[in-house]
């Protein structure tokens, strides 16, 4: 939403968690990215993060930024730290997750937020299973400085690794 309230861009969740999301959701198929003061983030939900394209293809349309708010539950959160910094060291942005405290009974989440680097380091304060804001310095310049010498999201041939990993399958 923009300052004003209005909706400015919608994503639809694109990954579903197995069966319980599954038999109520549809996956959405067109990524999201909004602009923020002159910062592209690309969306996420949750489960997404798990699949590195998803990442791969926001760092291609632009984005300096990954964001991803989720609801991993207890004792399943360090999953997101390895995700998230695996998806910020291969395209070389930021990754931002946020998760809540609390929750169903069944399925309580701890907090756990994490922020990474472009070079896939843990920045800001330590993960904590308190309720509260998490601040950390994004800074463009550090994702050009990490380009300079990490060269991944340039020399990516994804496409062409996946189509002749198809037209061997199909031989």
């Amino acid at each position: 939403m923009d300052p004003g309230g209005l909706v400015t861009s919608a994503y639809d969740k694109q990954h579903l968690w197995q069966a319980d999301e599954a038999r109520l959701f549809t996956p959405g198929d067109r990524p999201a990215a909004v602009e923020v003061d002159g910062w592209r983030l690309g969306l996420a939900v949750c489960y997404d993060m798990s699949f590195p394209e998803h990442a791969r293809a926001a760092a291609l349309s632009g984005a300096h930024a990954y964001v991803c708010p989720s609801a991993y539950a207890s004792g399943n959160e360090h999953r997101a730290g390895v995700y998230l910094a695996a998806r910020a060291l291969e395209n070389t942005v930021y990754s931002v997750f946020a998760n809540p405290v609390g929750g169903p009974a069944s399925r309580p989440a701890n907090g756990s937020s994490l922020v990474f680097a472009p070079d896939g380091t843990r920045i800001g304060p330590p993960p904590t299973t308190a309720a509260g804001t998490l601040l950390a310095d994004l800074d463009l310049g550090r994702i050009e400085g990490v380009r300079s010498f990490l060269h991944m999201l340039a020399e990516q041939r994804a496409a062409s690794l996946i189509s002749n990993a198809l037209e061997i399958k199909g031989s």
